[in-house]
């Protein structure tokens, strides 16, 4: 693991499942909304999100890449020992609520439009 993605502790981790105002919660927004890595990246993510959300198993696959790919992106690591860190700093419960939150976090860059077809 390297020293940066210790930053990234149990507690802070905890602290995000509650708080979508975390530095952590809205730098991911900003990795889904392009900011990052540009407007493809930013298409790629409505297409995938407007098209899916619907099928919970897939957006949660995606959203769990996303950040997976934000985390190793920000703390200069691989997505393998991202996954790692997380499975050994969150319970499975809080694992799955982290999950939660991040994919309604990444359905908000879609909600408008979603709720103009419904």
């Amino acid at each position: 693991m390297t020293k940066k993605l210790q930053s990234l502790d149990t507690q802070y981790l905890q602290e995000s499942i509650k708080d979508c105002n975390t530095p952590l919660r809205r730098f991911f927004r900003c990795w889904i909304d392009g900011s990052y890595k540009g407007f493809e990246h930013y298409q790629d993510n409505v297409f995938m999100l407007s098209r899916h959300h619907d099928k919970p198993k897939v957006i949660r696959g995606y959203v769990i890449c996303e950040f997976c790919d934000y985390i190793a992106h920000e703390y200069d690591c691989s997505t393998s020992t991202v996954r790692q860190h997380m499975a050994n700093s969150l319970t499975t419960e809080e694992l799955e609520q982290f999950n939660a939150e991040l994919i309604d976090d990444a359905l908000d860059l879609v909600r408008d439009q979603l709720e103009e077809v419904a």
